[in-house]
């Protein structure tokens, strides 16, 4: 009978220390799923106040947007004849001529250069503009040489140079009209 007994407290124990083990580790799980729980539900309300700041912020984005459709803006072309005009007159003025004229088309046509008919060249819009300036000999040919730094691209179309019958400094003076096509990239839409 001891060797009965024996066993039986051999196995008592194998029971108790696996109960023990079954019990820790049911434990533990209960204690791992519940911190999970726990971590998820503050991520679950923390990604929540998020998604609520994006969508606000989507929200005033779109107002933006909208009202943004209700802007207008002056086209590309009146910033560009107004960096050319400032231009001409600074030159004219370096070149110690007077700038009597400056008169453009309103309207922009696609670019068709003056030298080359049969050109390909697409997406630009060309303006044309008149210009008429006085002053002695050596200082129109400076002004019109400086026409060629213009901030924008340009081609020459016409020149001419009268004698006005005046003199200025001993030198006779003259009178430059030239028309040239200011010329600009266009948008896409």
């Amino acid at each position: 009978m001891k060797s009965v007994a024996m066993i039986n407290k051999n196995a008592v124990q194998t029971i108790e220390r696996a109960t023990m083990l079954i019990g820790i580790l049911s434990v533990t799980s209960c204690v791992f799923f519940i911190g999970r729980g726990a971590v998820n539900y503050f991520d679950n309300k923390r990604t929540t106040s998020e998604l609520d700041a994006v969508h606000k912020r989507i929200q005033e984005l779109s107002e933006t947007v909208s009202k943004s459709r209700r802007v207008k803006f002056k086209p590309i072309r009146e910033k560009e004849l107004s960096l050319v005009q400032t231009a001409l007159d600074r030159y004219a003025t370096t070149s110690d001529c007077q700038l009597v004229e400056v008169t453009s088309n309103n309207d922009e046509a696609p670019y068709l250069s003056h030298y080359r008919k049969n050109t390909e060249v697409t997406g630009w819009k060309q303006t044309s503009l008149q210009c008429q300036a006085v002053g002695t000999i050596g200082n129109i040919l400076d002004f019109i040489h400086k026409v060629s730094e213009l901030p924008v691209p340009v081609e020459v179309q016409t020149l001419e140079i009268t004698p006005n019958g005046k003199v200025q400094a001993g030198r006779p003076v003259v009178a430059v009209k030239f028309g040239i096509q200011v010329m600009r990239r266009e948008v896409k839409s």
